[in-house]
């Protein structure tokens, strides 16, 4: 090969991989930018003490294990002084295990007013798919949605129950998994604020679960299943007993 060509050849390859490298890497920084400056801190008690995976819990006779709880929160507003501003495009995938959530932008330097979201999604937003969302949105996981019907996985609690029928067994049998979804079971939740916004740090909002509340005129033996069917009766009042259960289980101080 001549030295000439050989010479050009490997300098083209190295533009190619360097120029591969360069797009790659502002690509993956992109994905990752987020310039939300208000976060959730989210704090899961059984009563008056952390939830732990490991715990066993009793409530109106049945006993069971909590492995999960996971929310979708969107919308995020804040009012000030009459003003209502609200963020319509990102939303936040909330789970046990992890503290703090990145919730809505604030770029004004205070605000003296209120602050809200949503437990859910607007109809709109609920009626796209997995597949309409860019990888690594929120809502492009498909373990969030549960087809055209109901749309995403607002609220969900995971974990096993204690088969009464079974007394020596040692570890939970029966699969337990709660769904609050459709769009007649959006929760709001508001709260009064005032405070000032520093420049280039978070602002925390703290938020506690009061996990035992979920279970209020819950039957997790006979109903260790619920999915948000509108189309089942019996399932979706027991969907919508856990949205009201939601609403006063979650607290905002």
């Amino acid at each position: 090969m001549n030295k000439f060509f050989r010479v050009t050849l490997l300098l083209l390859l190295t533009s190619t991989i360097l120029t591969g490298c360069v797009k790659s890497i502002i690509q993956d920084e992109e994905g990752q930018l987020d310039n939300r400056n208000i976060e959730i801190r989210v704090v899961y008690y059984w009563e008056n003490y952390f939830l732990r995976r490991d715990s066993i819990y009793q409530k109106d006779g049945a006993r069971f294990k909590i492995d999960n709880i996971e929310m979708i929160l969107s919308n995020f507003y804040y009012n000030n002084e009459g003003d209502t501003v609200t963020d319509w495009t990102q939303q936040s995938y909330v789970k046990m295990g992890t503290l703090d959530h990145k919730l809505g932008s604030i770029m004004e330097p205070s605000i003296s007013g209120s602050i809200g979201w949503l437990i859910g999604l607007d109809s709109l937003m609920n009626a796209t798919e997995p597949g309409d969302h860019d990888q690594g949105d929120v809502l492009s996981n498909s373990n969030l949605y549960s087809g055209s019907k109901i749309g995403y996985n607002f609220f969900t609690l995971t974990g096993r129950v204690f088969d009464p029928d079974k007394p020596d067994e040692t570890e939970p049998s029966i699969p337990m998994k709660w769904v609050v979804a459709t769009n007649a079971l959006v929760s709001t939740i508001d709260s009064k604020r005032s405070f000032s916004i520093p420049v280039g740090k978070q602002v925390i909002i703290d938020a506690s679960v009061f996990v035992d509340k979920l279970f209020d005129d819950m039957q997790p033996v006979q109903t260790p299943i619920i999915k948000s069917d509108p189309d089942d009766a019996d399932d979706y009042a027991e969907a919508m007993q856990l949205h009201d259960n939601l609403q006063k289980a979650f607290f905002i101080p």
